[in-house]
């Protein structure tokens, strides 16, 4: 039988988990509800949108971090020459923190260790490569610049780099043999692009095979899934 210093430790122990679930917000349906009580809207489905002056679609995703008090929103507006990515924060009490909008398609990548959140460039049909770095308060730290046609991005395990995978082309080589024969005299391949927070930009390196790749960066080993190599476009 448990004595009751024990019993008093357990019954402590069980109050405060259940404080930090109750002071976490909750999805309920289409909403996001806080602490307050407040709610907002979330459009986890392709949403019409129409206002007085225009309409567009919208679709969001979303993240509630207990370690970094936030709720994080990537609303993309389907916009008839694009889309439009909002980063959008708030805290646990549904106050908000920031929003931040950029044109183009961008994936969210979120580093826990080190509270920041970095929004790459993916789109496929615009010459765009520049990538944003944000504090928690949505802050601009940093910006970085990459190739075009980005087709996959990621991090390291211990958050240390962070990678964009874009497409490329080149000639062939004497006796070397085209990726597709519709296509003579090129040869397809991906172009692995690693950063980190401290350094920037790490290293280039051409990728030619696919499927689960490893990639040695010093003493840190990255496997990479790389799809078939086709033309950039």
């Amino acid at each position: 039988m448990l004595n009751k210093g024990i019993w008093y430790i357990l019954l402590f122990q069980f109050i405060i988990i259940g404080c930090s679930f109750s002071n976490t917000p909750q999805l309920k349906d289409n909403s996001i509800i806080f602490n307050s009580e407040k709610e907002i809207n979330i459009y986890l489905e392709k949403q019409l949108i129409t206002n007085d002056t225009d309409s567009y679609y919208v679709k969001d995703e979303f993240e509630i971090i207990n370690d970094w008090n936030r709720v994080v929103v990537i609303r993309k507006k389907y916009l008839n020459e694009g889309y439009d990515v909002e980063l959008i924060l708030y805290n646990f009490n549904g106050e908000l923190i920031s929003t931040t909008t950029h044109f183009g398609n961008f994936e969210v990548l979120l580093f826990f260790q080190s509270k920041k959140l970095v929004m790459i460039q993916k789109s496929q049909t615009y010459q765009l490569n520049k990538s944003f770095i944000y504090d928690l308060e949505g802050n601009l730290i940093d910006s970085i610049q990459h190739n075009f046609n980005v087709v996959k991005t990621g991090k390291s395990n211990n958050e240390q780099y962070f990678w964009v995978m874009s497409r490329k082309s080149r000639e062939t080589k004497e006796n070397e043999e085209p990726t597709n024969p519709f296509f003579p005299g090129i040869v397809n391949f991906h172009y692995l692009e690693i950063f980190n927070f401290g350094k920037g930009f790490i290293d280039g390196i051409e990728v030619y095979e696919f499927g689960n790749v490893e990639v040695n960066i010093g003493d840190i080993i990255l496997y990479i899934d790389v799809p078939k190599p086709e033309m950039p476009g």
